[in-house]
């Protein structure tokens, strides 16, 4: 390459030229110089990018987590409120209190609500019962429910006599008063509501009788409701492995519907 070719000629002066040349040369290291904090600018921009990813994919982690846990923790939360049909009226009542081991009645005893023999008031207890009596074969180390109880005429509780953990049972219901009234008071509903099923064919035959002869003929078909002798249901509390409560009248499983 010749001088001329770079910007030298005779009618230049040298040390100008020289000077041109440090200028153009501290120029193009400038401009490298710039060309390379750009690309290193770059690369920490793109790897605060991925760290901000990475943070937001672990955040999104935690928060599914988190929620998932909140999730299970609602679920295994047991309903202790429900709506109940009473003497009183339909209303609210907190099963756990109304069948507290240590019951607290302040005022008129009068004023306690009694339930009564509904489909409703049936399920509700026996879903609430369901979840108490889990829970106390889990503190007991009780394996297994037995397949079914009974309850005799003075509300004596009765287990299968294969049943291998009766005593264990029967001592964590006397310790459990609360728990232990609450399936009497299953068993004591589901047999009224029972016997009312019974009942429900011939009240409506008698409402529909036009006669003294049609009543007369009703009442003979179903005079067996009224002797004094008259056969009540035989109730029996089933319960699953699990401990989740169902119900039978008369060997048989008892719909509430």
């Amino acid at each position: 390459m010749s001088i001329s070719s770079i910007g030298y000629n005779q009618n230049t002066d040298l040390a100008s030229w020289i000077n041109r040349r440090k200028a153009a040369n501290q120029s193009e290291e400038t401009t490298t110089s710039l060309t390379d904090a750009s690309s290193k600018s770059e690369e920490a921009n793109t790897a605060h990018r991925a760290a901000i990813s990475a943070s937001a994919l672990v955040s999104n982690e935690g928060a599914a987590v988190l929620l998932q846990q909140q999730e299970q923790n609602s679920s295994s939360q047991q309903q202790t409120t429900f709506v109940m049909d009473s003497n009183k009226g339909t209303q609210e009542m907190d099963l756990d209190a109304y069948f507290s081991d240590n019951p607290k009645i302040s005022g008129n005893l009068m004023d306690v609500p009694l339930l009564l023999p509904t489909g409703d008031n049936i399920k509700a207890l026996s879903q609430h019962a369901s979840g108490r009596f889990k829970q106390m074969m889990a503190d007991y180390d009780i394996p297994s429910a037995p397949k079914k109880v009974t309850y005799d005429s003075e509300g004596k509780i009765h287990f299968p006599p294969d049943y291998p953990y009766a005593d264990e049972l029967t001592q964590a219901l006397e310790e459990n008063p609360g728990l232990a009234r609450e399936l009497q008071t299953i068993n004591a509903l589901t047999s009224v509501c029972a016997d009312l099923q019974k009942i429900a064919p011939f009240q409506e035959e008698y409402a529909q009788a036009k006669s003294q002869a049609d009543i007369d003929a009703v009442i003979a078909k179903y005079s067996h409701l009224f002797q004094n002798n008259a056969d009540h249901s035989k109730i029996a509390l089933t319960f699953s492995k699990e401990g989740n409560i169902g119900l039978e009248a008369d060997g048989k499983p008892f719909s509430l519907t």
